[in-house]
């Protein structure tokens, strides 16, 4: 299947800047039924990572501990984020297939005040484009 002209299969140098600049974004997942939650994460701008043009690192940062979005993934890996840059009329969305890490060579570069996070979701992208 092709993708519409704006979606890119991959990210692209406008991504990579956008994800860099971003303080915030909200990740869509869904339960093997299909039963949706979406969830807000945040931290300093450019605290996800871009391992590669098809790989993101998003730090599990302490939250409600509730822990829906982590058992969806498990269920059902497919995610969509849209990042948001505080001033910008625009915003990024992604695609694509997440997993859970706990891999410490992944996560200690995105450690606070010397803290690893003790897991994060990679994601494999298959569509970005700016919206």
């Amino acid at each position: 299947m092709s993708l519409p002209r704006e979606r890119l299969p991959s990210l692209d140098t406008h991504h990579r800047a956008f994800i860099a600049l971003s303080p915030f974004l909200v990740l869509a997942s869904a339960d093997a039924q299909g039963m949706t939650d979406v969830s807000p994460r945040g931290d300093l701008p450019g605290f996800v990572a871009v391992l590669d043009e098809h790989t993101l690192l998003i730090p599990d940062r302490p939250g409600n501990k509730k822990l829906v979005t982590l058992s969806n993934i498990v269920e059902n890996p497919h995610v969509a984020l849209i990042f948001f840059v505080p001033g910008r009329v625009d915003s990024l969305r992604v695609n694509g297939q997440a997993q859970i890490t706990t891999d410490l060579t992944l996560l200690a570069p995105l450690a606070v005040q010397g803290k690893p996070p003790k897991s994060g979701l990679v994601v494999a992208v298959t569509q970005a484009w700016l919206h």
